[in-house]
């Protein structure tokens, strides 16, 4: 293992462009079985700049830009963001790079685009890795729920980009010190945020995005999760006491006819931050089971 992770550097990865929409940029790194790497709101790509670098020595690492607040090209107004119209993206972007079927891990708000794309497209996806995030009855969760409203107000997200053009204040509890604990504030403005502080059409999306997060919507995917009969793991930070707690792992875990449940100690919702050679390790360990069992 030591060999791998002196390779989880802050690396970034060239983009690459996918004609979906106005464009959609993303990473592909790596050669083998395809992995779909699904972010979170106000985050990219650049969120796995440490898991990448170990994966993509064995796998296909692919890695999207959703239109979620930390893209840099922002989509046209009539472009569907709901929840439908994101996951009908990816579908068109694992269309666009020919692949039947991925490896789909995510994070954050990423699991319920996650969950809801395997609720419409079971046979897309062969293993299912969720990392801390949205679940069930939880979307968005409690702390940032007021944005589905707020971002209805005229000026709001102005003044969400003023806030957070203000480096010191990016890892308070109130912004987004709730999600890592080794995230820098210079990482989290250069690497996730810069684009929502200086594009306003950026922000458009991102309004666009949050008015549609609803509890509805993952439970309504529950139910058709109930009958997922493929590999799914539930791989949770477990210092995530405020917004994704391990409570919340443990009613996916069981949800899923047949998932493993693996916790990452001293890691908070950007597992991927905070613990990304351990978090890589249980990837490949997982994957590699599921290749194992298959080939008994």
């Amino acid at each position: 293992m030591q060999s791998e992770t002196q390779h989880a550097t802050n690396a970034l990865f060239q983009r690459h462009h996918a004609p979906i929409a106005e464009g959609i940029t993303y990473v592909d790194e790596g050669s083998g079985e395809p992995i779909l790497f699904l972010h979170g709101a106000l985050s990219n790509s650049n969120t796995w700049r440490k898991v990448i670098p170990i994966l993509c020595q064995h796998y296909r690492c692919l890695a999207i830009d959703l239109p979620l607040g930390g893209h840099t090209i922002p989509l046209s107004e009539q472009t569907d963001l709901s929840v439908s119209g994101i996951v009908d993206i990816i579908f068109n972007f694992l269309d666009f790079l020919k692949l039947s079927n991925v490896v789909l891990i995510s994070n954050d708000t990423g699991n319920a685009y996650a969950q809801v794309f395997c609720a419409q497209y079971p046979d897309r996806v062969n293993t299912l890795i969720l990392s801390n995030g949205e679940g069930l009855d939880i979307f968005p969760p409690a702390k940032f729920a007021y944005l589905r409203h707020a971002v209805r107000v005229p000026g709001f997200t102005f003044s969400m980009s003023k806030v957070f053009s203000i480096k010191r204040f990016l890892k308070s509890d109130l912004i987004l010190g709730l999600l890592t604990l080794q995230a820098t504030n210079q990482d989290l403005h250069t690497l996730y945020i810069k684009s929502f502080v200086e594009n306003k059409n950026v922000r458009k999306n991102f309004s666009a995005v949050a008015r549609t997060w609803s509890k509805d919507v993952t439970l309504s995917a529950a139910e058709k999760l109930k009958h997922y009969h493929k590999p799914v793991l539930i791989l949770w930070g477990n210092e995530d006491k405020a917004l994704f707690p391990m409570t919340l792992a443990i009613r996916l875990y069981h949800l899923f006819p047949k998932a493993e449940l693996a916790t990452i100690d001293g890691a908070r919702t950007y597992v991927q931050e905070d613990s990304p050679q351990l978090m890589a390790h249980h990837i490949k360990t997982f994957i590699e089971k599921q290749v194992n069992d298959e080939n008994i």
